[in-house]
């Protein structure tokens, strides 16, 4: 749990440290980017043979979903059809209408921080070894 939370602690210093224009620079999104943003990282970072991908401050997931879309699902994950990917967004994000960004477009605009996956461990049972 302490290699998670720093591992978040340095993706959310990265994005609140290196903003893509002036404009974000006066926003104060970045400030507020944690609504739910940890929690579900927490949730899907143990999930195997999926990627976990930051773009801005948003979590984009590919990989082998299929088999683990009811998790992705439960963690509030939505599925992007046109990009083949699932996604969280902040919940006051409010889109506006323009054209449809690819992947490429995404990191190039963003930029992109991916996410070391972690392994379950297994916790010995103390009282097992008496």
């Amino acid at each position: 749990m302490k290699s998670l939370n720093l591992e978040y602690e340095l993706a959310f210093e990265y994005i609140k440290n290196n903003p893509i224009n002036d404009q974000e620079k006066k926003s104060s999104f970045y400030a507020n980017v944690n609504d739910g943003f940890r929690e579900t990282l927490e949730k899907i970072i143990f999930i195997p043979e999926i990627f976990i991908e930051i773009c801005g401050s948003w979590i984009w997931v590919n990989g082998e979903t299929k088999p683990v879309k009811h998790l992705l699902k439960e963690a509030g994950l939505w599925y992007a059809s046109n990009k083949k990917a699932w996604y969280f967004k902040p919940a006051d994000y409010k889109a506006k209408k323009h054209k449809a960004f690819s992947m490429e477009d995404i990191r190039g605009k963003y930029g992109s921080e991916t996410v070391e996956k972690k392994e379950r461990t297994k916790v010995e049972n103390p009282m097992a070894a008496k």
